[in-house]
Protein backbone atom coordinates (compact mmCIF):
# COMPACT_ATOMS: atom_id res chain seq x y z
CA UNK A 1 0.00 0.00 0.00
CA UNK A 2 3.00 2.31 -0.35
CA UNK A 3 6.15 2.92 -2.37
CA UNK A 4 9.43 3.29 -0.48
CA UNK A 5 12.47 5.18 -1.74
CA UNK A 6 15.93 5.60 -0.31
CA UNK A 7 16.97 9.25 -0.61
CA UNK A 8 20.73 9.90 -0.44
CA UNK A 9 22.20 13.36 0.15
CA UNK A 10 25.77 14.50 0.64
CA UNK A 11 25.38 14.18 4.42
CA UNK A 12 22.89 11.39 5.15
CA UNK A 13 20.20 9.06 3.85
CA UNK A 14 16.43 9.10 4.33
CA UNK A 15 13.45 6.85 3.65
CA UNK A 16 10.67 8.46 1.62
CA UNK A 17 7.35 6.67 1.93
CA UNK A 18 4.62 7.45 -0.60
CA UNK A 19 1.26 6.11 0.62
CA UNK A 20 -0.93 4.83 -2.20
CA UNK A 21 -4.22 3.86 -0.58
CA UNK A 22 -3.84 4.06 3.19
CA UNK A 23 -6.46 6.06 5.08
CA UNK A 24 -5.15 9.40 6.36
CA UNK A 25 -6.18 8.67 9.95
CA UNK A 26 -4.06 5.50 9.94
CA UNK A 27 -1.03 7.41 8.66
CA UNK A 28 -1.54 9.94 11.46
CA UNK A 29 -1.78 7.14 14.03
CA UNK A 30 1.38 5.41 12.85
CA UNK A 31 3.31 8.69 12.63
CA UNK A 32 2.37 9.76 16.16
CA UNK A 33 3.10 6.29 17.52
CA UNK A 34 6.59 6.23 15.99
CA UNK A 35 7.35 9.66 17.47
CA UNK A 36 6.15 8.43 20.85
CA UNK A 37 8.32 5.31 20.63
CA UNK A 38 11.30 7.47 19.71
CA UNK A 39 10.59 9.57 22.79
CA UNK A 40 10.60 6.35 24.83
CA UNK A 41 14.05 5.49 23.37
CA UNK A 42 12.62 2.52 21.46
CA UNK A 43 14.69 1.76 18.36
CA UNK A 44 12.67 2.41 15.21
CA UNK A 45 12.69 4.75 12.18
CA UNK A 46 11.06 8.00 13.29
CA UNK A 47 9.29 10.39 10.88
CA UNK A 48 10.86 13.78 10.15
CA UNK A 49 9.01 17.13 9.86
CA UNK A 50 8.77 19.15 6.66
CA UNK A 51 9.55 22.87 6.48
CA UNK A 52 6.18 23.69 8.01
CA UNK A 53 6.81 21.39 10.96
CA UNK A 54 4.26 18.83 9.77
CA UNK A 55 5.05 15.13 9.41
CA UNK A 56 2.61 14.30 6.61
CA UNK A 57 2.88 16.14 3.29
CA UNK A 58 -0.15 15.92 1.01
CA UNK A 59 0.51 16.21 -2.71
CA UNK A 60 -2.71 15.97 -4.69
CA UNK A 61 -4.40 12.83 -3.38
CA UNK A 62 -1.10 11.31 -2.22
CA UNK A 63 0.33 11.46 1.30
CA UNK A 64 4.09 11.42 1.81
CA UNK A 65 6.22 10.99 4.94
CA UNK A 66 10.00 11.28 5.25
CA UNK A 67 11.67 8.96 7.79
CA UNK A 68 15.07 8.38 9.26
CA UNK A 69 16.94 5.73 7.32
CA UNK A 70 18.02 2.72 9.34
CA UNK A 71 21.12 1.20 7.81
CA UNK A 72 21.31 -2.54 8.30
CA UNK A 73 20.09 -5.92 7.11
CA UNK A 74 17.17 -8.26 7.59
CA UNK A 75 18.24 -10.58 10.43
CA UNK A 76 18.78 -14.28 9.91
CA UNK A 77 16.88 -16.60 12.21
CA UNK A 78 19.32 -17.68 14.91
CA UNK A 79 19.70 -17.48 18.69
CA UNK A 80 21.12 -13.96 18.57
CA UNK A 81 18.27 -12.46 16.53
CA UNK A 82 15.68 -14.39 18.56
CA UNK A 83 17.15 -13.03 21.80
CA UNK A 84 17.17 -9.47 20.42
CA UNK A 85 13.59 -9.57 19.14
CA UNK A 86 12.31 -11.06 22.40
CA UNK A 87 14.10 -8.39 24.44
CA UNK A 88 12.73 -5.55 22.32
CA UNK A 89 9.23 -7.01 22.15
CA UNK A 90 9.18 -7.17 25.94
CA UNK A 91 10.28 -3.52 26.06
CA UNK A 92 7.47 -2.58 23.67
CA UNK A 93 4.90 -4.48 25.73
CA UNK A 94 5.75 -2.73 29.00
CA UNK A 95 5.52 0.80 27.53
CA UNK A 96 2.43 2.50 28.92
CA UNK A 97 0.89 4.60 26.14
CA UNK A 98 -1.67 7.36 26.51
CA UNK A 99 -5.27 6.88 25.36
CA UNK A 100 -4.51 8.19 21.83
CA UNK A 101 -2.62 4.99 20.98
CA UNK A 102 -5.37 2.58 22.02
CA UNK A 103 -6.43 1.48 18.54
CA UNK A 104 -8.11 -1.92 18.10
CA UNK A 105 -6.22 -4.75 16.39
CA UNK A 106 -6.65 -5.37 12.65
CA UNK A 107 -5.47 -8.99 12.97
CA UNK A 108 -7.07 -10.17 16.22
CA UNK A 109 -9.59 -13.00 16.35
CA UNK A 110 -12.48 -10.55 16.81
CA UNK A 111 -11.43 -8.84 13.56
CA UNK A 112 -11.27 -12.29 11.94
CA UNK A 113 -14.83 -12.98 13.12
CA UNK A 114 -16.10 -9.82 11.46
CA UNK A 115 -14.13 -10.59 8.29
CA UNK A 116 -15.49 -14.15 8.13
CA UNK A 117 -19.02 -12.74 7.93
CA UNK A 118 -18.26 -10.66 4.84
CA UNK A 119 -16.13 -13.05 2.77
CA UNK A 120 -17.63 -13.34 -0.73
CA UNK A 121 -18.40 -16.85 -1.99
CA UNK A 122 -16.69 -16.18 -5.31
CA UNK A 123 -13.18 -16.84 -6.67
CA UNK A 124 -10.50 -16.32 -5.45
CA UNK A 125 -11.90 -16.00 -1.91
CA UNK A 126 -14.09 -19.11 -2.00
CA UNK A 127 -11.05 -21.39 -1.65
CA UNK A 128 -10.37 -19.90 1.82
CA UNK A 129 -13.93 -19.48 3.13
CA UNK A 130 -14.45 -22.91 4.76
CA UNK A 131 -11.03 -22.86 6.42
CA UNK A 132 -11.35 -19.26 7.64
CA UNK A 133 -14.82 -19.60 9.14
CA UNK A 134 -14.03 -22.96 10.78
CA UNK A 135 -10.78 -21.90 12.43
CA UNK A 136 -12.06 -18.49 13.47
CA UNK A 137 -14.82 -20.30 15.37
CA UNK A 138 -12.23 -22.65 16.94
CA UNK A 139 -10.23 -19.75 18.36
CA UNK A 140 -13.15 -17.60 19.54
CA UNK A 141 -13.75 -19.41 22.89
CA UNK A 142 -10.18 -18.72 24.01
CA UNK A 143 -10.87 -14.98 23.76
CA UNK A 144 -13.03 -15.23 26.89
CA UNK A 145 -9.93 -15.58 29.09
CA UNK A 146 -8.65 -12.16 30.17
CA UNK A 147 -5.18 -11.46 28.75
CA UNK A 148 -2.83 -8.52 29.40
CA UNK A 149 -3.32 -5.63 26.99
CA UNK A 150 -0.69 -3.21 25.71
CA UNK A 151 1.12 -1.80 22.70
CA UNK A 152 1.62 -4.45 20.03
CA UNK A 153 3.47 -4.55 16.72
CA UNK A 154 1.08 -7.03 15.11
CA UNK A 155 3.30 -8.31 12.29
CA UNK A 156 6.69 -9.16 13.75
CA UNK A 157 8.49 -11.18 11.11
CA UNK A 158 12.13 -10.80 10.07
CA UNK A 159 11.27 -8.49 7.15
CA UNK A 160 9.78 -5.99 9.61
CA UNK A 161 13.01 -5.66 11.58
CA UNK A 162 16.46 -4.26 10.81
CA UNK A 163 19.69 -5.59 12.30
CA UNK A 164 21.89 -2.50 12.53
CA UNK A 165 25.65 -2.36 12.16
CA UNK A 166 26.18 -2.04 15.92
CA UNK A 167 24.20 -5.23 16.60
CA UNK A 168 20.90 -3.68 17.69
CA UNK A 169 17.54 -4.78 16.29
CA UNK A 170 15.06 -2.12 15.21
CA UNK A 171 11.35 -2.72 14.65
CA UNK A 172 9.84 -1.14 11.51
CA UNK A 173 6.47 -1.12 9.74
CA UNK A 174 3.97 -0.50 12.54
CA UNK A 175 1.03 -0.67 10.11
CA UNK A 176 -0.68 -3.37 12.20
CA UNK A 177 0.20 -1.85 15.56
CA UNK A 178 -2.58 -1.54 18.11
CA UNK A 179 -3.38 -1.59 21.82
CA UNK A 180 -4.51 -5.16 22.21
CA UNK A 181 -3.76 -8.70 23.38
CA UNK A 182 -0.03 -9.07 24.24
CA UNK A 183 -0.10 -12.87 24.09
CA UNK A 184 -1.38 -12.69 20.53
CA UNK A 185 1.55 -10.44 19.58
CA UNK A 186 3.92 -12.87 21.28
CA UNK A 187 2.46 -15.75 19.28
CA UNK A 188 2.95 -13.88 15.99
CA UNK A 189 6.56 -13.06 16.86
CA UNK A 190 7.34 -16.69 17.72
CA UNK A 191 6.03 -17.61 14.28
CA UNK A 192 8.23 -14.95 12.74
CA UNK A 193 11.48 -15.90 14.49
CA UNK A 194 11.29 -19.47 15.80
CA UNK A 195 10.60 -21.52 12.68
CA UNK A 196 13.36 -23.13 10.61
CA UNK A 197 12.54 -24.95 7.37
CA UNK A 198 8.84 -24.37 8.09
CA UNK A 199 9.08 -26.26 11.40
CA UNK A 200 8.95 -24.85 14.92
CA UNK A 201 12.39 -24.96 16.54
CA UNK A 202 12.03 -25.57 20.27
CA UNK A 203 15.53 -24.41 21.13
CA UNK A 204 14.74 -21.02 19.57
CA UNK A 205 11.37 -20.92 21.35
CA UNK A 206 13.15 -21.50 24.66
CA UNK A 207 15.63 -18.68 23.91
CA UNK A 208 12.73 -16.39 22.96
CA UNK A 209 10.57 -17.07 26.01
CA UNK A 210 13.46 -17.01 28.46
CA UNK A 211 14.60 -13.60 27.19
CA UNK A 212 11.07 -12.19 27.04
CA UNK A 213 10.34 -13.20 30.63
CA UNK A 214 13.41 -11.37 31.94
CA UNK A 215 11.37 -8.15 31.90
CA UNK A 216 7.77 -9.27 31.26
CA UNK A 217 5.41 -11.56 33.13
CA UNK A 218 2.95 -14.21 31.94
CA UNK A 219 0.32 -15.27 34.44
CA UNK A 220 -0.91 -18.85 34.82
CA UNK A 221 -3.69 -18.55 32.23
CA UNK A 222 -1.38 -16.86 29.73
CA UNK A 223 1.23 -19.60 30.06
CA UNK A 224 -1.51 -22.18 29.58
CA UNK A 225 -2.81 -20.46 26.43
CA UNK A 226 0.48 -19.55 24.75
CA UNK A 227 0.36 -22.61 22.48
CA UNK A 228 -3.11 -21.67 21.24
CA UNK A 229 -1.99 -18.09 20.60
CA UNK A 230 1.03 -19.24 18.60
CA UNK A 231 -1.48 -20.90 16.26
CA UNK A 232 -4.06 -18.10 16.45
CA UNK A 233 -1.36 -15.57 15.59
CA UNK A 234 -0.82 -17.24 12.20
CA UNK A 235 -4.58 -17.30 11.65
CA UNK A 236 -4.77 -13.58 12.29
CA UNK A 237 -2.05 -12.90 9.71
CA UNK A 238 -4.09 -14.96 7.22
CA UNK A 239 -7.04 -12.69 7.99
CA UNK A 240 -4.85 -9.65 7.37
CA UNK A 241 -3.84 -10.98 3.92
CA UNK A 242 -7.48 -11.73 3.04
CA UNK A 243 -8.41 -8.19 4.09
CA UNK A 244 -5.68 -6.80 1.82
CA UNK A 245 -6.98 -8.96 -1.04
CA UNK A 246 -10.41 -7.40 -0.64
CA UNK A 247 -8.94 -3.90 -0.55
CA UNK A 248 -6.24 -4.33 -3.24
CA UNK A 249 -7.28 -7.06 -5.70
CA UNK A 250 -4.42 -6.25 -8.09
CA UNK A 251 -1.96 -7.96 -5.73
CA UNK A 252 -4.05 -11.11 -5.19
CA UNK A 253 -1.51 -13.57 -6.57
CA UNK A 254 1.08 -12.66 -3.92
CA UNK A 255 -1.50 -12.81 -1.12
CA UNK A 256 -2.93 -16.16 -2.30
CA UNK A 257 0.53 -17.73 -2.22
CA UNK A 258 1.15 -16.46 1.31
CA UNK A 259 -2.32 -17.44 2.56
CA UNK A 260 -2.00 -20.98 1.15
CA UNK A 261 1.33 -21.46 2.93
CA UNK A 262 0.06 -20.09 6.24
CA UNK A 263 -3.12 -22.20 6.16
CA UNK A 264 -0.97 -25.33 6.01
CA UNK A 265 1.03 -24.04 8.99
CA UNK A 266 -2.13 -23.47 11.04
CA UNK A 267 -3.50 -26.91 10.23
CA UNK A 268 -0.19 -28.59 11.09
CA UNK A 269 0.18 -26.68 14.35
CA UNK A 270 -3.43 -27.34 15.34
CA UNK A 271 -3.08 -31.08 14.78
CA UNK A 272 0.06 -31.01 16.98
CA UNK A 273 -1.27 -28.62 19.63
CA UNK A 274 -1.00 -31.15 22.50
CA UNK A 275 2.69 -31.70 21.72
CA UNK A 276 3.16 -27.91 21.51
CA UNK A 277 1.51 -27.46 24.91
CA UNK A 278 3.74 -30.12 26.48
CA UNK A 279 6.89 -28.52 25.05
CA UNK A 280 5.84 -25.08 26.30
CA UNK A 281 5.00 -26.47 29.74
CA UNK A 282 8.59 -27.74 29.99
CA UNK A 283 9.98 -24.34 29.00
CA UNK A 284 7.65 -22.36 31.26
CA UNK A 285 7.89 -24.56 34.37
Amino acid sequence: NNNNYKIETSTQSFLLKVYLDKMYKHIVYETKLLLYLKQESFLTAAPLPNRLGKYITTYGITNIVLFEFLSGTEPKINENSVSLVAENLSRLHIIKPSRRYKRKSFTGIESCRLLARMLPMVPPYIQFVDYFITFTELFLPFQKVKIQQGLTHGDLFTNNTVLTGNGNLAFIDFENSSFSNLLYDLGIAINGFCFLNHTINWNLVKVFITKYLETSILNYDEKDLLGIYIIAGVHGIIGWHIKLMLERPKSNERHIERITYLIERVKTLWSNRLHIERQLATILK
